[in-house]
């Protein structure tokens, strides 16, 4: 019974696999519990070093600051790489192309529609920002399938 083997033999491929992963992962929540009870005891030293300067500091209404979201950008990060990415390609790219190729190079899921529909949004802000600062130029026609690049490339293309 060849098949028998061979399923057998493939489950327990499949099954060592999947416990090294467990293992990995169980070692990151380690490491991850470990850098939360190091953040607990910071945070208490500095709580007490607050209340040496002013004992009676209510530190409940001292209000954190939101952990940025992994897709959040620095000003101006979009459109350097947005620039990069055109000179890259070395030709014109479809605004479409253009997003695929930022969230990939800033490793977000491209199958999030909802994170993909942002992205979208902010690179297409970025290129018309860029093409009012004449660094980006716009194909011809409108919608999806308008191809932007480099303004000196567009330009002596068609000039």
């Amino acid at each position: 019974m060849d098949y028998e083997s061979d399923a057998t033999t493939t489950n327990n491929h499949v099954l060592s696999g999947l416990i090294r992963k467990r293992q990995e992962i169980a070692a990151d929540l380690d490491q991850v519990q470990s850098r939360l009870r190091q953040l607990i005891l910071d945070i208490d030293a500095v709580d007490a070093t607050i209340r040496l300067f002013q004992p009676d500091i209510d530190l409940d209404v001292v209000k954190v600051r939101p952990t940025p979201r992994r897709h959040e950008a620095h000003r101006g990060d979009t459109s350097r790489l947005i620039l990069s990415l055109l000179r890259e390609a070395g030709e014109a790219l479809s605004h479409r192309e253009i997003t695929q190729r930022v969230m990939t190079a800033r490793g977000l899921n491209l199958a999030d529609r909802a994170l993909c529909q942002t992205m979208r949004d902010r690179v297409g802000a970025s290129l018309r920002g860029m093409r009012g600062r004449g660094r980006v130029a716009g194909g011809e026609g409108t919608g999806p399938g308008v191809r932007w690049g480099l303004a000196d490339i567009i330009t002596d293309a068609h000039g």
